[in-house]
């Protein structure tokens, strides 16, 4: 439909075209997508990944809400979903609330926002859990690959305080001595 539409309409844009589909009942945001993918890549000539700027923007200014867009990724498992939106300005705690109405638990969700920074996941499990830093160190180093002390400094980013002091408390706060 798309392509059609531009034959027939030379001076209509993807972006405009997307936007009167989203009017329509006769499409659904799946439908819109992959059309949309399909012609931003050329039938795959390029990379969808590359063309995400382009369709979020375009979603967006078509009235989808990013839970909308994030939950017609999902149910197509297209598993690249959180980097795009990491690379193009989605928060981290707007993937991360979007994954807890889904069901997704706190240590899945950690794993899921590995193409963010760790100080935004830092930040998710303060704001998102209300996880202790002591907890949130704990939670990192058990569901990331991060260096221990890349993990206290990003904690402390998030939380305020000596990532030092964070660093030698929880180890004590595990047990050890």
């Amino acid at each position: 439909v798309l392509s059609d539409t531009r034959y027939l309409f030379a001076d209509a844009t993807i972006e405009d075209i997307i936007v009167v589909m989203s009017t329509s009942s006769l499409y659904t945001l799946g439908e819109i997508i992959e059309g949309a993918l399909f012609v931003y890549t050329n039938g795959g000539t390029y990379s969808s990944e590359s063309q995400m700027p382009r369709l979020l923007s375009a979603l967006k200014n078509a009235g989808y809400s990013f839970e909308d867009v994030a939950a017609a990724f999902d149910a197509k498992g297209w598993k690249d979903w959180i980097k795009a939106f990491s690379k193009y300005g989605i928060a981290a705690s707007d993937v991360a609330v979007y994954l807890k109405s889904t069901g997704t638990t706190m240590e899945q969700v950690i794993e899921k926002l590995a193409p963010y920074p760790l100080k935004d996941r830092a930040l998710v499990l303060r704001e998102e859990y209300d996880q202790e830093p002591n907890a949130a160190i704990t939670a990192l180093g058990q569901h990331t690959h991060e260096d221990p002390e890349e993990i206290s400094r990003a904690v402390a980013w998030a939380y305020g305080g000596d990532p030092i002091t964070l660093w030698i408390q929880t180890p004590r706060s595990q047990g050890a001595s």
